[in-house]
């Protein structure tokens, strides 16, 4: 299993060094991709706009040889959970290690942004974590054969993945899964479990 929460680039360049990569893999799982809108251009995900061709090479030899789990920035928007319970996981975890990283690396400003705006806390890598842990979190996504990504630096679309849909395969061991939503319950029990450890 291979985990992949950035641009893809690594991921390519190992599989123009390495063409039999993808049959060593089992599964990989992404964070990037946009479909309807992305948070970088009015189009692109952060993850896919830095490289896009990388992620399109990463996907086309990907999804011939093992099953590509995606989940793209809209879900990370559709899945969040309120301030309210986002705050009560820190209750008594004031020297927890987990709080001190988000306030070391510069979170707490964007938090604050997020709170202001009305806004929920969204979680983008820790959701393709959880699929890993957990699964049976997952309440809805959908099979597609492959997708492409737009990596003419001349389109508006620099970066937009277009999902290719085919039919799945009987042994469910290749092509691309696209997650969708979430139990976020399970997220909070992780969450809870890392603030007191």
């Amino acid at each position: 299993t291979l985990v992949a929460l950035g641009p893809l680039t690594n991921i390519a360049i190992a599989t123009r060094f390495c063409p039999d990569l993808p049959k060593l893999v089992k599964s990989l799982y992404i964070m990037g991709s946009s479909s309807r809108f992305g948070n970088v251009t009015k189009w692109a995900e952060f993850n896919f706009h830095c490289d896009p061709l990388a992620a399109h090479l990463t996907l086309q030899h990907f999804c011939r040889s093992c099953l590509v789990h995606v989940v793209p920035w809209e879900p990370c928007l559709d899945n969040c959970i309120s301030f309210q319970e986002y705050d009560s996981l820190f209750d008594g975890a004031d020297r927890s290690p987990a709080k001190s990283l988000i306030e070391a690396t510069g979170m707490t400003k964007w938090l604050t942004k997020r709170k202001s705006s009305g806004e929920g806390y969204c979680f983008s890598d820790q959701l393709v974590s959880l699929i890993v842990l957990h699964p049976e979190s997952v309440i809805e996504s959908e099979y597609y054969d492959t997708m492409k990504v737009i990596f003419d630096e001349n389109d508006e679309k620099f970066g937009f993945a277009e999902y290719v849909k085919g039919d799945k395969p009987e042994d469910k061991k290749r092509g691309l899964i696209v997650y969708k939503k979430f139990d976020m319950s399970h997220m909070i029990k992780l969450y809870e479990k890392s603030m007191r450890s």
